[in-house]
């Protein structure tokens, strides 16, 4: 039997061929993502593990502060405290050095590099210091390392933005808001990881001028003498130590960043197998599909292997051997492909603003093992239903050409109205679940979704007939008749073949409604919340200098200005999070803030007011006082007021005293401004845009711009998932092309005898196409219905997180819609042609 089974697979080698395509685009995209993930991480550790101090002294708000791109003060530590740390017996050199964010790179125009292309943080660079060898994790590719007060080294892949050479002049824009010229001297890149991470690099001295204040550095880097071991140099540093200070070892520095990566690579990973495994779903729909029809196809050459004395189970493995067969070189193959999709997702996440290495790809022997056995575990569970199916028919019934009794079809619409039964009562209790948590609420609705559309999928072929009927009358004549009547002869086969394309269409639908809601709702909070008539921003929503406010507030017709800054502090119950500094008073000017206890007219030097979240989370009133860590130690802060979160107001709101005494700087993270009545919108934004003049990282947004820029960032976000479900989108087409295909294999002698009775090769290339449009809009449209309805059901769950309007973008359907049809008929265009092309007698003498 192994022989006939592989004598089988090279005889049908032509109708696997798509099949085994599907499968490795499957397994391409699960082996492309641990391959994706396992180079990240081996970059990671690469930077990580290489040119590591023995012990560093930093700053113990460092802990919440060295993650925060969002302004706020630069934690440090005293130079001179280097001086005393070298004194010690262990110590061989101690390295003062200096890091800070929101250095802003200027473009030859004068405005931040990339923000044309609208890039998130555009021209945000770190900047640091140059160090030796031994602690400088950053190496020179041309040129030298920065020595003076006026030269800069810049990373490779901003000096290639910038198109410029080494001995080039290159502006800056400092955290200040001035703007200073630098000569470039050199070109860096981090050593061994490839990250495109940029970096602008100063000598120490013009560093400390530039962001510091003199004696002063954010860490210390602390060598040790080779006989000595970290933790010896460590203790001998501590009593040394000022209250803030800390001194962490390079093996506990490198496992507690080790530990962030774990959590933080493995949502990742987690996040785009997600996505996998809907391509390897709609996989094994076509998989299922091509060994239907293939034992449908190959009934009477079972049935006589069942008449010399085959048992059924050898069959039954025969069929099983040819799957796995295609399964374990489609897999091989995928998994070489997977070094494809690996180099594809670092390119998409880069697109999208994410500074991941291009560097070498790592294949670890997990990925090896987990791709094959993806691949064959899903091929055979998807192949072995038909092979059951074949195996237990009886020789004589398979000899005659009988079809199986229908009795299957009734079992499987009954246990598709019971998942569909089930997904519809655990949809309606989820919103009630939502009321009391979210997350749990989401979940049930998730598990609802699959219920519903496994359920869905399980009807379709009792919903082909009709479907297929009504889509079908919108082509006449006699092939439109002979597609129409195809499709309903077989509505098993039309709705596998259409299932996988639900799917796709499902996921994008909900995902559709879910960024128009998200966007409707943004707009009614806009305009519900923010009664200011301009928001002035930086670029990527990055941090501004305070400069900005004061001159927007020196503008005539400019009636109040509000600034927003933040810092990151540590709070009871909520952990890590911001504290927002604002006037109590130009705040309420300029939102629309409820307030449900207390007053925000009583903030004071001392006090907070927290959203009504926050306070229920950590059991805060009015009265009440609450221990914040801050970048000053330990900080109290008396309770004045309690509010519901509104405009990006959320935690903790102080008066802007308070506020940078818990650490803020004097950036801005977003400023209001609200317009004298009496002057016009558009000369008051004319003076404000020149008042804004000399800070080219700000955007002045009236309401309408402001509510198109975040949608904007929200579509970035859509266009993302929508590239992932992509190869998902691209099995279920091919799927058409399978399926249609091996319909011509099949149909060979019907094709045949219309050609004698006179169809010509354009009506049954015309047939086929319309066909494959009609199996293509079934599918797409039960995708759509399934997807806006859950869609709807998860809007409704998120709403008390802010996404409160529903809305559909029906544009958008419209065009799932059309590129669903559009994309069948592309995949009917190969079946047509060869369906075209059988030659008459032959075809007609086809068994």
């Amino acid at each position: 039997m192994l022989r006939a089974a592989l004598r089988n697979l090279f005889a049908h080698k032509l109708r696997l061929g798509l099949t085994a395509l599907s499968i490795v685009l499957a397994v391409a995209f699960v082996a492309g993502t641990y391959i994706f993930t396992d180079s990240l991480r081996a970059s990671l550790d690469t930077l990580i593990q290489q040119n590591q101090p023995d012990v560093t002294v930093q700053p113990t708000a460092a802990d919440f502060t060295s993650d925060f791109q969002g302004g706020g003060q630069t934690p440090t530590v005293p130079t001179d405290l280097g001086d005393q740390i070298r004194q010690l017996p262990g110590v061989t050199s101690v390295i003062p050095q200096i890091q800070v964010t929101n250095v802003v790179v200027l473009d030859g125009q004068g405005k931040p590099l990339g923000a044309e292309a609208g890039g998130f943080g555009s021209g945000t660079v770190i900047g640091q210091t140059w160090t030796p060898p031994e602690v400088n994790p950053s190496e020179i590719i041309d040129g030298r390392a920065p020595s003076a007060a006026d030269e800069i080294a810049l990373d490779t892949g901003t000096v290639d933005q910038l198109e410029v050479v080494v001995g080039d002049a290159v502006t800056i824009l400092l955290p200040s808001g001035d703007r200073q010229e630098f000569a470039l001297t050199g070109t860096t890149r981090l050593r061994g990881s490839g990250f495109g991470v940029g970096f602008a690099t100063w000598d120490f001295d013009t560093a400390q001028e530039l962001f510091l204040k003199p004696g002063q550095a954010t860490s210390l880097a602390v060598l040790a003498q080779p006989s000595v071991s970290q933790g010896a140099v460590r203790d001998e540093i501590v009593p040394l130590l000022p209250p803030g200070a800390q001194a962490i070892t390079g093996d506990e520095q490198a496992s507690q960043v080790s530990e962030q990566l774990d959590s933080g690579l493995g949502f990742l990973n987690t996040f785009l197998l997600v996505f996998a495994i809907v391509s390897v779903f709609v996989a094994a729909f076509l998989i299922y599909n091509t060994f239907s029809m293939l034992v449908a196809q190959r009934t009477r050459e079972l049935a006589l292997l069942r008449a010399i004395g085959a048992s059924r189970s050898q069959v039954l493995r025969s069929i099983l051997a040819e799957a796995a067969a295609v399964a374990v070189l489609a897999s091989l193959i995928g998994i070489g492909v997977g070094a494809g999709i690996a180099r594809g997702l670092q390119a998409l996440f880069q697109a999208a603003g994410a500074p991941f290495p291009s560097g070498q790809l790592v294949f670890e022997p997990r990925t090896i093992v987990v791709a094959l056995v993806v691949g064959l575990f899903i091929t055979l569970v998807s192949a072995l239903m038909p092979a059951r199916r074949a195996s237990v028919i009886p020789p004589v019934a398979a000899m005659r050409d009988e079809t199986p009794a229908s009795r299957a079809l009734g079992r499987r619409t009954m246990v598709g109205g019971f998942l569909f039964g089930a997904g519809l009562g655990l949809a309606v209790m989820s919103p009630r679940l939502a009321e009391s948590d979210t997350m749990q609420g989401a979940l049930m609705a998730g598990v609802a979704a699959g219920a519903v559309l496994i359920g869905v999928l399980a009807l379709a072929p009792e919903l082909a007939r009709p479907a297929t009927a009504v889509i079908g009358t919108l082509f006449r004549g006699i092939s439109g008749r002979l597609a129409r009547g195809n499709t309903r002869r077989n509505p098993r086969r039309t709705a596998a073949t259409a299932g996988a394309l639900t799917i796709g269409v499902c996921l994008m639908s909900v995902i559709s409604v879910l960024a128009a809601s998200t966007q409707k709702s943004v707009a009614g909070i806009v305009d519900d919340v923010i009664g200011a008539d301009f928001v002035v921003t930086g670029y990527g929503f990055q941090p501004f200098p305070g400069k900005v406010g004061e001159a927007i507030r020196d503008t005539a017709g400019v009636a109040e200005v509000a600034v927003v800054r933040q810092a990151p502090m540590r709070a009871p119950g909520t952990g890590d999070t911001l504290v927002t500094g604002v006037d109590p008073v130009a705040i309420q000017r300029a939102l629309s803030l409820t307030v449900t206890a207390g007053s925000l007219d009583d903030l004071a030097d001392g006090d907070t007011a927290l959203d009504s979240d926050t306070a229920a989370q950590i059991g805060a009133g009015v009265g009440t006082t609450v221990q914040v860590l801050s970048l000053a130690g330990p900080v109290d802060l008396a309770v004045v007021a309690l509010y519901e979160p509104a405009g990006g107001l959320t935690g903790y709101i102080t008066d802007l005293p308070t506020a940078q005494r818990l650490g803020t700087s004097d950036e801005d993270s977003v400023v209001y401004v609200v317009k004298d009545p009496a002057v016009p919108a558009d000369v008051v934004e004319a003076a404000i845009a020149t008042a804004v003049e000399p800070f080219p990282n700000v955007q002045v947004l009236d309401q309408s711009a402001f509510k198109s820029s975040i949608s904007d960032q929200i579509g970035q976000l859509l266009n993302f998932l929508f590239a992932l479900l992509v190869l998902a989108v691209l099995i279920a087409l091919l799927g058409i092309v399978n399926t249609l295909a091996l319909s011509v294999f099949e149909r060979t002698r019907e094709i045949g005898l219309l050609r004698a009775v006179g169809m010509w090769r354009g009506g049954i290339r015309r047939t086929i196409v319309i066909e494959a449009f009609i199996i293509a809009v079934f599918g797409a449209v039960l995708g759509m219905v399934v997807g806006v309805a859950f869609g709807a059901l998860l809007q409704r769950i998120l709403a008390s997180q802010g996404i409160e309007e529903f809305a559909v973008n029906v544009p958008q359907l419209a065009l799932f819609l059309v590129l669903a049809a559009v994309g069948g008929v592309v995949a009917a265009l190969w079946p047509a042609w060869r369906g075209s092309r059988l030659r008459i007698l032959t075809a007609i003498a086809t068994e």
